[in-house]
């Protein structure tokens, strides 16, 4: 039994070639067995003479015209026909699915020619047994990638960062087709690079890298295909890789470089289209999850913002007075913005104009009420709800206040938050950098507060003439900047700026004060502004009423 196991074995694993060779060595001096692969003949075993090759190359179609080719109605059958040239006779056996040609130096004998239909059989048992391992093989292989795919489809719909998922792919085409080589390409942001797998050159974002619209295919890097992947990648690839699998899901696009020494069959390719497909799908869900998370996100941290201004806005309510709601807003503004710098300038007219408020650093509060400035400052138009301070000294000197810049509280501001009554700019808060690390309030938000905190001071008045500080109404200082203001004014029409005072209590007639720009009644003297020489201002304030007339210089 052990010698016919042994025996058997021997024909089923290419002994059937040697035995048939032997078989036509004893009734030929020279001979081939062949079989076609193509245009090709591949020599399997030869006897009694050299071979230069073991190729005879274009004589496959040469030889199977010179025998007949009726339908095959037992599972393989024999045939002999004389052939020219070199070797003047061959025989033909073949099977359903196979073939083998026979070259010998003369006619084979009948005793030989008997013996030809049971070595065909042997052959035919033996091409039944490959074929039968071979599909054996093909399953064994399908079962572990559909064993494979089962793991990865239990796996492969789980959240995971790209960097992980581009792992966990690595491991799974690794394990699943056994390739020699995998590097798996990251095209993001108009570039190629490496996300996993070998550490390779990258090869240019043209062709196939540059395409728009990609299937989870795999393409191979074959001769046909050169048009479909781009000549520059081809040339780049081409010998170095087998195939591409693209992978595109939501906004990442991946390129699996894969090779094998020897290509893979049917099977592992229609696995890596079906893994394509399953890991795009993938892709796609774990972008639409991310983009769900920071909806949720952004839902949230508007929910948060909102809640922020009405309880911003139900503390302005709460104020009853323009001091208390000021203060009240430099405290919030400070409080969402982060800065440690935060400063609050308002028109306080019965205090003289502009005033430094307040002012709120590192979390002390300062009550300054220190002036800052005459006349109010006045923008017709659109008004911006925030600039920064390079924007801000522009803007203030197209409203003619210029000096609020210009102010030693706001050095180092970032960000200035105006209050506007119409068209009147009736306050700003101006805050620094926020600190380093901290949450803070976008600019769009921050921009409806100070529209909330604009609303709430037209309802608010004063409680006193005092500033902030506690000091009272600089009436000499308001008087010095708009007499200054009209004073300048005139010189930049062209025209001559002239300084009338007169004795207390003196009237005013419509007369004289139609050639002012300015009158003020003051407890010790009367106080005017106007242009010379439009009529002689000597007629109309005579020195005998008490009236003195100068040229207005500057800084008067």
């Amino acid at each position: 039994m052990k010698d016919l196991f042994e025996r058997t074995e021997f024909l089923l694993n290419g002994g059937v070639l040697t035995l048939l060779s032997d078989s036509l060595a004893a009734h030929a001096a020279r001979g081939m067995i062949l079989r076609p692969e193509g245009e090709d003949l591949t020599v399997l075993e030869a006897f009694g003479a050299g071979v230069e090759s073991l190729f005879l190359k274009g004589r496959a179609r040469d030889i199977q015209n010179v025998f007949p080719s009726p339908f095959l109605r037992e599972a393989y059958d024999v045939a002999t026909a004389p052939l020219p040239g070199e070797w003047p006779w061959g025989i033909r056996l073949r099977g359903r699915d196979w073939v083998f040609f026979v070259l010998l130096s003369e006619e084979p004998p009948k005793e030989l020619l008997d013996q030809m239909p049971s070595l065909a059989g042997l052959l035919n048992l033996w091409q039944k047994h490959q074929k039968t391992s071979g599909t054996e093989e093909r399953l064994s292989k399908l079962a572990y990638m559909v064993l494979a795919t089962k793991s990865t489809l239990a796996s492969v719909f789980e959240p995971m960062g790209l960097d992980y998922f581009g792992a966990f792919l690595c491991d799974v085409l690794t394990e699943s087709l056994f390739p020699s080589r995998l590097s798996i390409v990251l095209d993001k942001g108009g570039r190629l690079s490496r996300l996993d797998g070998e550490d390779i050159p990258m090869p240019p974002r043209k062709g196939i890298f540059a395409r728009d619209i990609l299937s989870p295919v795999p393409v191979l890097l074959e001769e046909s295909m050169r048009d479909s992947v781009g000549e520059a990648v081809f040339h780049d690839l081409a010998g170095e890789w087998s195939a591409i699998l693209p992978i595109i899901g939501g906004d990442a696009r991946l390129f699996c470089l894969l090779r094998w020494e020897t290509l893979p069959g049917e099977e592992a390719l229609n696995f890596m289209e079906l893994l394509g497909n399953v890991a795009s799908k993938a892709l796609s869900i774990s972008a639409m999850r991310e983009e769900k998370e920071r909806n949720m996100q952004e839902l949230s941290r508007r929910a948060f913002l909102l809640n922020a201004l009405h309880e911003a806005a139900l503390k302005f309510l709460e104020q009853t007075s323009k001091e208390e709601l000021l203060l009240q807003i430099l405290d919030i503004f400070s409080e969402m913005t982060q800065a440690p710098r935060a400063v609050l300038v308002a028109w306080q007219p019965h205090a003289g104009g502009y005033v430094v408020f307040a002012s709120k650093e590192d979390g002390v509060l300062q009550r300054t009420g220190r002036p800052a400035g005459f006349p109010i400052g006045i923008l017709e138009g659109d008004r911006p709800s925030s600039f920064t301070m390079e924007e801000g000294k522009r803007l203030f000197a197209f409203m003619e206040v210029p000096f609020l810049a210009s102010l030693d509280a706001m050095e180092g501001i970032k960000l200035i938050f105006p209050l506007w009554d119409g068209d009147r700019l009736v306050a700003f808060i101006a805050v620094s950098e926020p600190l380093p690390g901290t949450d803070t309030m976008d600019v769009a938000t921050l921009e409806i507060l100070a529209r909330t905190a604009s609303a709430a001071m037209l309802s608010r008045e004063w409680e006193s003439a005092r500033l902030a500080s506690g000091k009272y109404l600089n009436v000499a200082a308001l008087v010095h900047w708009e007499s200054e203001r009209i004073r300048e004014e005139i010189a930049a029409e062209g025209g001559t700026p002239m300084l009338l005072k007169g004795p207390v209590g003196v009237p005013v007639s419509a007369d004289q004060e139609r050639l002012c720009r300015l009158v003020v009644r003051m407890e010790d003297a009367t106080v005017c502004v106007a242009e010379d020489p439009s009529e002689p201002l000597t007629a109309f304030f005579p020195s005998a009423a008490g009236w003195t007339v100068q040229k207005f210089p500057p800084g008067k």
